[in-house]
Order: C-alpha cells, then sequence, then structure tokens
C-alpha cells in the first residue's frame, strides 16, 4: 500500500489540499458535519435510551432524523477522504486515525446488530445499541482530534 499512498501524495489533487487554504475549509466543513451528525444521533440514542424525547414515538423520531444522519455522514466521509488524501502515508501509520477507523467499523457493526435485534428483542436492544453509539462516537471524536496531534 506503499506505493499507493506515495502516489496518491505525489498527485496535484494532494498538493492543491494540503497546501492551500482547501484543507482548513474541509476540515472547518468536517467538523461542522460531524456537529449536526452526532446532535441528531444524540437525540436518537437519548429517546432509545429513555432519557429525552418520551413525546415522541421511536420510530417517527428516528425515521425524521436518521436522513439528516446520513447527509451529514456522507459530507463528513467526503470531507475526511479529502483531508485523507493530502497526506495518505502519514494517516496510514498513524495510530490514532486507525483506531478512529476500527471504531468508526463498530459503530457500522453496532448499527447492523440493532437493526436486527430491535425486530426481535424491542427496546432492550434499543438501549444497548445507542449505549454504545455514544461510547463509539466520543471514541471516534477522540481519535479524530488525536489523529492531527500524532503525525
Amino acid at each position: 500500500m506503499d506505493g499507493l499512498w506515495q502516489t496518491i501524495e505525489a498527485s496535484d489533487l494532494a498538493f492543491q489540499i494540503g497546501s492551500t487554504w482547501i484543507f482548513p475549509l474541509l476540515e472547518s466543513v468536517h467538523v461542522a458535519s460531524l456537529v449536526l451528525m452526532l446532535g441528531f444521533l444524540l437525540m436518537v440514542d437519548l429517546r432509545l435510551l429513555g432519557v429525552a424525547g418520551l413525546a415522541y414515538e421511536r420510530p417517527a423520531m428516528t425515521a425524521g432524523m436518521l436522513p439528516w444522519v446520513w447527509m451529514a455522514f456522507v459530507i463528513a466521509l467526503i470531507t475526511g477522504l479529502g483531508m485523507f488524501v493530502s497526506r495518505p502515508s502519514a494517516y496510514a501509520v498513524n495510530p490514532a486515525f486507525l483506531v478512529k477507523l476500527a471504531l468508526l467499523v463498530l459503530v457500522g457493526a453496532n448499527l447492523i446488530v440493532y437493526r436486527i435485534l430491535d425486530r426481535f428483542r424491542g427496546p432492550l436492544s434499543g438501549r444497548l445499541a445507542a449505549a454504545s453509539s455514544l461510547l463509539l462516537w466520543i471514541g471516534i471524536v477522540m481519535a479524530g482530534r488525536w489523529t492531527g496531534h500524532l503525525s
């Protein structure tokens, strides 16, 4: 993979992103989209935990919030890939970045498991999925912040 990372790093796109105003713009949009996504997810997770939003039916709340979560996630993914392009060989060995990627995989697995179990187990699976989601996203945000400091 080193050859691939070096080829990407040597590209004009990587140079433009890494050495101009584009990187801080991508980083700002990345953070803003994460804030939006996590705000919506927090509302859904707190509802699943039975802590807040109890006046709203669970299916209605998730149906209303999840399109916004996915939109913000796609923006975060695109901006994150843009930042990755600027220095892929450094990010590929950065322990915090690798932890962030592993936690993202776990948050995806958590969502899949919740969707499967929710049909059979009801509220308990929702509470477990919500608590796991909150903890995983806290870890993702922390690992993301550490990524820039461990390069």
